[in-house]
């Protein structure tokens, strides 16, 4: 969505005044993507990809309807991918390697925090970077407290999309993209020294590690 909404203000369709809803609008709709991932939603992926498939080649030749098959497919994906990841997450927890690799992240917050931004950077997707950290912790690699080190560094790392996009447009894309890296910064320095009393607050009413991270997300 940033990225569309820089590829506007490159047109001069938008101004930046009328960016910042919608900016702070995916910020909260993203929440709900995590949501639905820290859910154990495995045994619907392969049905719901079966059914993205079949839509895209059997349905009329209409844009839309192709769209939304291309979403479920996409979704089933990252279900079956997150499932995969939390059951070989089980297997590197016994890696003596990767367990001294977690215990220096552990010792500097700051380590856990680059990793996750770099990783987002990397793949692209914050809620498959917040996935990933919701699937270490379920295994026991990370704690509760490292996990939302993560889930701050996807938050910043998703504003590369956009920052990429408006490298070559013109400044009100610029502007569009630094707004949306400004919000969410701005926003992790706030919540970050209250992390603890957050996570005090509402771990008690959390049945996994999963649904701890989301709610907190």
């Amino acid at each position: 969505v940033t990225s569309m909404l820089v590829g506007l203000g490159t047109a001069r369709v938008i101004q930046l005044p009328q960016v910042m809803g919608v900016i702070i609008g995916t910020a909260i709709g993203s929440t709900l993507t995590v949501q639905l991932i820290s859910f154990d939603l495995a045994i619907y992926a392969l049905p719901l990809f079966i059914l993205g498939f079949m839509t895209y080649f059997v349905a009329p030749n209409k844009l839309l309807i192709k769209n939304i098959a291309t979403v479920i497919m996409g979704f089933a994906m990252i279900f079956l991918g997150l499932k995969m990841i939390s059951i070989s997450s089980h297997y590197f927890a016994e890696l003596e390697l990767l367990t001294e690799v977690i215990s220096a992240l552990k010792n500097n917050p700051i380590y856990s925090f680059a990793a996750a931004l770099l990783f987002c950077v990397f793949v692209q997707s914050s809620a498959v970077t917040i996935g990933l950290a919701m699937s270490l912790c379920s295994a026991g690699v990370i704690s509760s407290h490292d996990a939302i080190l993560w889930v701050y560094g996807a938050n910043i790392g998703t504003t590369s999309i956009a920052l990429f996009a408006a490298s070559s447009s013109n400044y009100i894309g610029k502007q569009i993209a630094w707004a949306h890296f400004f919000y969410k910064t701005l926003s992790v320095l706030i919540f970050y020294p209250m992390t603890q009393y957050m996570l005090d607050f509402i771990s008690p009413a959390q049945d996994t590690p999963a649904r701890l991270i989301a709610n907190f997300h």
